[in-house]
């Protein structure tokens, strides 16, 4: 009888294609899980910028007109509906100096009594967005500022996951108002 002189110790060609295929298979995977992962936390960063910018504008706006004095423009008593969109407001804060908020539109950003209220190498105001709005109930009523805005990042990437957009607006009842 012939005995056979294939070695048992090593593996086939086909057991060799297999594991290489489940181990691609596998790294594609991991690096789709990765490139998911790395879109997502890039997505998140650009978000929070912009959010973060549109909400020191805010906030500084807020605290500068809710105890103004009085109010240059618009002129007072304020519609009680359907008031027009204004550019700017002007007011005197509470420590007797004027103050004036304007949408730039040439430079998409929102100037303050400081400069613009944003990092306008970040983020920018969207075009069409950026309104003031005076309500008042009535003339013995204390007036509504009511500030809206959009804001976008400055990426010029066409990627999704490097754009944000988000719209700001809050309403400020003035306190302080002398009629």
């Amino acid at each position: 009888m012939k005995k056979n002189n294939l070695s048992t110790h090593g593996f086939t060609l086909l057991e060799l294609v297999i594991s290489i295929g489940v181990i691609a298979v596998i790294g594609i995977a991991i690096v789709a899980i990765l490139v998911s992962s790395l879109r997502n936390a890039n997505k998140s960063n650009v978000t929070t910028l912009v959010r973060q910018n549109g909400d020191y504008a805010l906030t500084q706006m807020t605290r500068n007109i809710l105890p103004a004095l009085n109010i240059q423009y618009p002129i007072l008593p304020c519609p009680a509906s359907s008031p027009p969109a204004l550019d700017h407001i002007q007011f005197t804060s509470i420590s007797g100096t004027p103050i004036t908020y304007s949408c730039d539109s040439i430079n998409k950003t929102i100037n303050g009594p400081n400069g613009s209220l944003f990092d306008t190498n970040s983020v920018n105001v969207v075009a069409g967005t950026c309104a003031f709005y005076c309500t008042q109930a009535s003339p013995s009523e204390n007036p509504v500022i009511k500030v809206t805005f959009g804001l976008a990042d400055t990426n010029t990437s066409n990627l999704a996951e490097q754009a944000a957009t988000i719209q700001f607006q809050t309403s400020v009842n003035l306190r302080n108002i002398i009629q």
